[in-house]
């Protein structure tokens, strides 16, 4: 009865989705979508790939859910120096109960090389939507975008001193800042604040090849904690952005190391373009703390892409590898008043608990899960020990049909705990190593005249959890204005 009910919800929806469409010009928006979603599971809640990197829409557990979305944006002009851009994306949700979101709202300018962002936006999805974690595992698209100003540059622009040098002649930079404010009410300090920034190195081979290299820093300040209190804030703003030791008004272990709670990675990828497509191969390595390669050197996330540049029966493939088991090691002697002594506990912090996760999803890659969550206060991912395969790929066939498929296999191994193996976060939940295989499979037809697209999709979910089977239809219309 479930799963008629979705089937109808989809089909009251679009009518009012066609009748929309004269209202975009009005806007001047330059693409714009509607869509309605039904979902079904055989468990007490939907597949992994059903919600997981779906930008936080889905806030709770349930084994059915209809979703109505708007979207709407205008992206900056490439040809202009001054140019303006927006967006908004709206979610009606009827899962075990009903709720709204405006899930992104946004507005920005930019000036030649660089642009001015504030509001709540998601981040540009990589390689079609085939990562496990966006090509990123400590930002993915699984959370709901958090509110934030950026001032960054327009993607890669060039040095202003290379032009005279022999190494520096056509290499290119990217630049973001960030500040964002994690709002949540469930998080365990409030009103936590959220500084992020990155830099990026982009050097040519020869015309085919180029390398990248970066680094990307976030920590958290400001807020209140139940523990100490009004936590400093912008007076000690650079203490903690830098990072320096705490202020005297902050609590004893920041004023011992650093203000705050800092992680963040290391990048490195190789790209070759060919006659039929492009391949890249990339690296990320987190850190939390202190970014000390060598401490945590095995935790990593590997991956490889091919994309053909003609759409074909395959035409993308994706593999990615995770490990994050090292941390710094069990085997290791520490010293407990020596930051390069800790344990790296990715993604989760003594002070800040909550960790990176906003409305209780973890914003880095959504295998470090489940969030604990205790008298209502969210207190960080119970698992950051994993090793993970992911398979993503994508293609055509016939005409006007298109495939998406996944398959994810994941071991977890919960917490390190000041030289215990394992945290039982949950008492024996992870002492054996949970492993989950999840997979995906997404059939989309695509109408040529009216672009209207219907899709159908399935996932699985088998391992030492619950097997789960879901099905999920999908009908969405998108709109131009030229």
């Amino acid at each position: 009865m479930t799963l008629i009910k979705n089937i109808v919800f989809l089909f009251l929806l679009f009518p009012f989705t066609l009748s929309a469409q004269n209202l975009w010009p009005v806007l001047e928006v330059s693409t714009s979508a509607m869509s309605g979603t039904g979902s079904y599971s055989t468990g007490d809640l939907l597949p992994f790939w059903f919600t997981a990197n779906q930008q936080g829409i889905f806030e709770h557990e349930s084994s059915s859910y209809q979703l109505g979305q708007i979207k709407l944006n205008k992206q900056f002009n490439k040809d202009t120096n001054w140019d303006y851009t927006y967006g908004g994306h709206y979610v009606y949700a009827k899962g075990n109960s009903s709720y709204q979101q405006l899930n992104e709202w946004y507005g920005g300018i930019k000036y030649k090389g660089f642009y001015l962002k504030a509001g709540a936006f998601a981040e540009e999805t990589l390689f079609e939507g085939l990562s496990s974690t966006n090509g990123n595992i400590s930002w993915s698209n699984n959370a709901r975008p958090l509110p934030r100003i950026r001032l960054a540059s327009n993607g890669y622009i060039a040095l202003p001193f290379g032009e005279n040098s022999k190494f520096w002649n056509n290499v290119t930079f990217k630049a973001i800042y960030d500040e964002g404010l994690m709002n949540d009410k469930s998080r365990y300090v409030q009103n936590t604040h959220l500084h992020h920034k990155a830099f990026y190195l982009r050097k040519p081979i020869n015309s085919r090849e180029h390398v990248t290299a970066g680094v990307e820093h976030y920590s958290m300040w400001g807020g209140t904690s139940p523990d100490y209190g009004e936590m400093p804030g912008f007076k000690s703003y650079p203490r903690a952005i830098l990072p320096l030791p705490g202020s005297p008004e902050s609590p004893n272990g920041d004023q011992i190391y650093f203000a705050g709670n800092h992680l963040g990675l290391f990048y490195l990828d190789y790209q070759k373009k060919y006659l039929a497509g492009t391949l890249t191969m990339y690296l990320n390595h987190p850190w939390d703390h202190v970014p000390i390669i060598i401490h945590n050197i095995f935790d990593n996330l590997i991956g490889i892409n091919y994309e053909l540049d003609k759409k074909s029966a395959i035409s993308n493939i994706l593999v990615e590898f995770v490990n994050t088991n090292d941390q710094g090691g069990v085997m290791h002697v520490r010293d407990p008043w020596d930051p390069t002594e800790w344990y790296e506990r990715l993604y989760r912090h003594g002070t800040y608990k909550s960790g990176l996760s906003y409305q209780n999803r973890i914003i880095a890659s959504p295998f470090f899960s489940p969030m604990i969550i205790i008298d209502g206060k969210n207190h960080g991912t119970g698992n950051n020990r994993i090793s993970m395969f992911h398979l993503g790929m994508n293609g055509y066939f016939l005409k006007n049909f298109s495939w998406k498929y996944f398959f994810s296999y994941c071991r977890s191994y919960g917490l390190y705990q000041e030289g215990q193996l394992y945290d039982q976060v949950i008492d024996g939940y992870f002492d054996m190593g949970r492993h989950k295989f999840s997979q995906l499979l997404e059939i989309k037809y695509t109408e040529p005249k009216t672009g209207i697209e219907l899709s159908l999709l399935g996932a699985s979910d088998n391992g030492h959890w619950d097997n789960l089977y879901g099905i999920q239809f999908k009908l969405a219309k998108s709109f131009g204005v030229k």
